[in-house]
């Protein structure tokens, strides 16, 4: 781990993709100062356009995996966190199945798993689910989280 005088950060703000990676982002005792009220990489850009000011230098936090994000050459990244691929060993077929990332369906499409309804987080996983389940039943959640998932799992509790 590289040692970081965080004196030097008092005209560095933070960026976040979303509330749930400014609390991963506490845990290492810094505070975001932008935070995407949606967290997909689509509604962050657009966000950093309207709240950035043109020469300022930020540190965008985020997944280890490839970003869609758009940063400036003086921008710094965080990385928080990484999604880890689990390997599927049998060909399965399920009713049901969710998704918390595009990168996830990308992942799970190098599979012979089938299923008939997914799952969507976001505007970006339903996006992924478009492209490689084209014939599937998308349901997006309203709020981008996990609480948003469930949500949208009560009111469809009677399709599902």
């Amino acid at each position: 781990m590289q040692r970081v005088d965080h004196r030097s950060l008092t005209t560095v703000r933070f960026a976040c993709i979303g509330v749930k990676t400014a609390n991963l982002l506490q845990l290492y005792g810094y505070y975001s100062d932008l935070i995407s009220p949606k967290a997909n990489s689509e509604d962050f850009n657009n966000y950093l356009k309207n709240k950035r000011m043109d020469s300022e230098e930020i540190i965008i936090v985020r997944a280890k995996e490839h970003s869609k994000i758009k940063k400036r050459a003086e921008d710094h990244e965080l990385i928080v966190y990484e999604n880890k691929e689990l390997i599927i060993v049998e060909e399965e077929s399920y009713h049901l199945a969710c998704f918390t990332c595009a990168s996830s369906v990308e992942r799970l499409a190098k599979y012979p798993s089938t299923f008939k309804i997914a799952l969507s987080i976001g505007p970006m996983t339903t996006q992924a689910l478009k492209k490689y389940y084209p014939h599937v039943k998308i349901i997006e959640a309203k709020d981008n989280s996990y609480e948003g998932m469930i949500a949208i799992i009560k009111e469809n509790i009677n399709v599902l």
